[in-house]
């Protein structure tokens, strides 16, 4: 998440003061240090998935010239994201309990615990609405893309949890 809000802000900047191949250069050794990062801790694989593809899509750059490219690196995460909940609602794989038990602080009921796994489908439905408006705003000026990317899908993000939230309460309470 983070490295997605630097990533953006990083093109809308650097695209005033710098070169499109420059930019896409640099972009290129910031994921190969990402990369390099993860290979040290010895993160998950998954881990690779953002800075290998920001690593394609600066080569995609820097071989076109086009900064129109960088726009493709949240469409290409939101779709992952999009697959990785259809896939837990498809094949029965839960996750998003297993995530939340291992923040010591949040003190969840079993009840609830059950009611956020299967809630795939419900997070599957506001990543596709995500996907389709990151598709969107790939037509869209750099500025208009660049809010949506940094704010807007934060925004959506935090609207579904908190409308996950009051459901869960009030489904409880009867």
């Amino acid at each position: 998440m983070l490295f997605m809000l630097l990533f953006v802000v990083g093109v809308v900047v650097g695209t005033h003061y710098l070169e499109t191949t420059t930019l896409a250069m640099l972009l290129f050794t910031i994921s190969l240090f990402q990369i390099i990062y993860i290979k040290i801790r010895s993160l998950s694989k998954e881990e690779y998935i953002v800075p290998v593809f920001a690593l394609f899509v600066s080569l995609s750059v820097w071989m076109l010239d086009d900064v129109a490219i960088f726009k493709l690196l949240p469409v290409a995460l939101s779709a992952l994201f999009f697959l990785k909940f259809l896939n837990a609602y498809l094949y029965k794989k839960p996750f998003l309990a297993n995530m939340l038990r291992v923040i010591p602080r949040l003190k969840l009921s079993d009840e609830k615990l059950m009611w956020i796994d299967n809630s795939h489908l419900y997070w599957a439905a506001v990543n596709a609405i995500n996907l389709i408006l990151q598709i969107a705003v790939l037509a869209a000026p750099l500025k208009i893309w660049a809010l949506y990317t940094t704010v807007g899908w934060y925004l959506l993000f935090s609207i579904a949890l908190v409308a996950q939230i009051i459901y869960i309460r009030r489904r409880l309470r009867c």
